[in-house]
């Protein structure tokens, strides 16, 4: 099988000032968060989470979730693309299986190994406790992390593999290199965070994917803290948790201006410019999967049915059983585009969204050129390639997602 790689879609940022003092270290026993404000406390002894100490809240919550699947200290494999009703990650793709651990780096280096994967897309991703990410790496290596480099006392370590879901060979291919992926430290440590209040950790959350839903990628949202904006990134800390920088992958959010769950939209696209895979992943208004009855809910350069001339065509709702690349949509539904690897000339444009497109017909509505296609959806992006999209209506349900 050809292996294509691509893809990441998620989209977040938008505009806060402010000037504070530098943070200072924080002391053993304290929250660790990465803000120089005094903690505030419940009656029982939690730390209120606000916009200062949010993604030090979120990524121990996220932690939290790993090292409960038995993944401190060693790998825990995911076999299988996640269920539907344990959605631990906001914007999760449908893309890869993943395998995640987190070490105690206080308790010493830790040494990861991966295996070769050939042309098939495997990366590994390192995530600090605040959210930032110092490194991704490809292909076969043996790779030492220490806290001098991360900054942090627990690191999470993700793996992403590739995978058709629909073909039982790959997935055997697949779990044989997630076997191959192991760590070795000497001793484990001990996973030991502070308790975060959950009512204000909600709180801060649901105003920041306010905000996401204005931003159309995710420009300078993941990677080191010196090469990302700190508004983008608390941002993307609520929206697209775990996700990488702009080098490895670039996320794109759309929401369509008739996201109704009646109005269907078609998308197609040419050749997509990217040297790991590319996707499109649609999500409830919440940023998780609704259950369908067709269980599709993604698709990628692999899983989709291509047409002439490498195009792909993708249709949002209206699935009738005969119609091909189609996903089901629910009220205030949006889509992610994900582009692992991309080739430089993908590139975000600055500036105000592009012009809608004209409707040349009653319900219909057409465009030839990209950026005026993703304008009438609502992002902002400029490509090389061809897209075309039209509209009409069908019935459509809408279930509440699956909460962290």
């Amino acid at each position: 099988m050809r292996w294509l790689a691509a893809s990441a879609l998620i989209g977040v940022s938008a505009v806060l000032v402010g000037c504070s003092p530098s943070p200072r270290p924080p002391a053993d026993g304290e929250a660790a968060s990465s803000a120089p404000f005094p903690d505030r406390r419940t009656p029982d002894g939690a730390i209120i989470v606000t916009p200062d100490n949010f993604a030090r809240a979120e990524t121990d919550l996220y932690f939290g979730n790993i090292v409960k699947d038995g993944g401190f200290g060693t790998f825990h494999h995911i076999r299988e693309l996640s269920p539907l009703d344990r959605q631990l990650v906001i914007r999760q793709n449908r893309d890869t299986l993943y395998s995640s651990a987190v070490f105690d780096l206080d308790a010493g280096p830790v040494s990861i190994s991966t295996p070769d994967p050939g042309q098939r897309f495997m990366s590994l991703q390192l995530i600090t406790e605040d959210h930032y990410v110092p490194a991704v790496f490809y292909g076969k290596g043996q790779h030492t992390i220490t806290k001098e480099q991360t900054g942090t006392r627990y690191i999470a370590a993700v793996v992403r593999t590739l995978v058709d879901p629909g073909d039982p060979a790959d997935l055997v291919q697949v779990h044989a290199l997630q076997d191959g992926v192991s760590a070795r430290q000497e001793k484990p440590g001990a996973f030991d965070v502070p308790k975060w209040d959950g009512a204000s950790q909600r709180k801060v959350r649901d105003g920041l994917l306010q905000l996401a839903a204005t931003l159309p990628d995710t420009t300078a949202m993941f990677g080191a803290k010196a090469t990302t904006d700190p508004v983008r990134h608390l941002i993307g800390t609520a929206s697209a948790w775990g996700g990488n920088p702009e080098k490895d992958a670039l996320y794109l959010t759309v929401n369509p201006a008739k996201n109704d769950g009646t109005t269907v939209y078609r998308l197609t696209v040419g050749p997509v410019p990217v040297d790991g895979f590319w996707s499109v992943t649609v999500y409830n208004k919440d940023g998780y999967f609704t259950p369908n009855a067709r269980n599709a809910y993604s698709l990628n350069n692999i899983t989709a049915r291509h047409g002439t001339g490498g195009q792909t065509t993708v249709q949002f709702g209206g699935c009738a059983p005969t119609t091909m690349n189609c996903l089901p949509i629910t009220p205030g539904w949006n889509y992610m585009v994900r582009l692992y690897r991309a080739q430089r000339r993908f590139s975000t444009a600055a500036g105000s969204f592009p012009r809608r497109c004209p409707s040349r017909r009653p319900n219909l509505m057409g465009c030839n050129d990209l950026g005026d296609l993703l304008g009438n959806f609502g992002a902002h992006i400029r490509v090389g390639h061809v897209i075309q999209a039209e509209s009409r209506t069908q019935a459509g349900p809408h279930q509440p997602p699956a909460k962290l």
